[in-house]
């Protein structure tokens, strides 16, 4: 059995220092690994607009050890809340649109803000799912030891949050239906090279759930992907 879908933009972070591997990286060249290595879990780009199973909001970037709260937030506490104002619209063409994916006021980020202190590097943990990880029973101390010592690093990530295309379509409701999130340390190669290394390490486990966090060894870079040509749905208005 397969599954079709649709990307769409989400959240981009650029982490506390310039970055220009990904400052210059457009949305076309994250996804574009992506689609290659998805094809091993028989996930296929949608046909059309009004096809389609999934719609997969990708968000990517780099933690910061000053971490931003506010842009943290909106993925950790609001993950699955954030993206229950999908607005749809038909196009010239008669092709419906995704206009706009969440809709946050700044009295919520303004509370976001002031909880930061007390959160710390639980924020980057949760983001990258960590969390689970770090609160599982019976964790040595070693085993936590090396888990903050990785989230005290920067880290290039890439999280997929997909959800039922169809029941939008119908209804504008969401319903989450996975979440890979998957990471690597940043120091030693830039975001160009990551975002092949981390679709490729990510490939066996698009779709599923994971209990623990799973490590996967393979080589930076590029490698060899063939794909067809890529369709986004829309992307994310400020």
């Amino acid at each position: 059995a397969y599954e079709t879908y649709h990307f769409m933009e989400g959240k981009r972070f650029g982490g506390s220092v310039k970055d220009g591997s990904l400052d210059d990286m457009d949305f076309q060249g994250v996804v574009s690994p992506l689609a290659g290595f998805m094809k091993a879990r028989n996930y296929f780009q949608a046909s059309s607009q009004t096809e389609g199973d999934l719609l997969i909001i990708v968000h990517y970037g780099v933690t910061s050890t000053e971490v931003d709260m506010e842009e943290f937030f909106l993925i950790g506490d609001f993950a699955d809340d954030a993206y229950g104002d999908v607005t749809l619209s038909e196009n010239e063409d008669g092709q419906t649109e995704v206009n706009q994916v969440y809709d946050l006021g700044m009295e919520d980020i303004k509370d976001m803000n002031r909880r930061a202190d007390a959160i710390g590097t639980g924020a980057v943990a949760k983001l990258l799912g960590f969390q689970k990880a770090l609160n599982k029973r019976n964790l040595l101390e070693s085993e936590e030891f090396d888990l903050r010592a990785e989230l005290e690093d920067e880290r290039y990530f890439i999280i997929l949050m997909a959800y039922d295309w169809q029941k939008i379509l119908k209804g504008n409701e969401k319903q989450l239906m996975w979440t890979t999130r998957f990471s690597l340390n940043s120091i030693g190669t830039n975001f160009d090279a990551a975002r092949f290394t981390l679709s490729r390490a990510a490939m066996g486990y698009f779709g599923t759930d994971l209990e623990n966090l799973t490590k996967e060894n393979t080589f930076h870079g590029e490698g060899k992907i063939e794909h067809g040509e890529l369709e986004i749905v829309g992307e994310e208005t400020e």
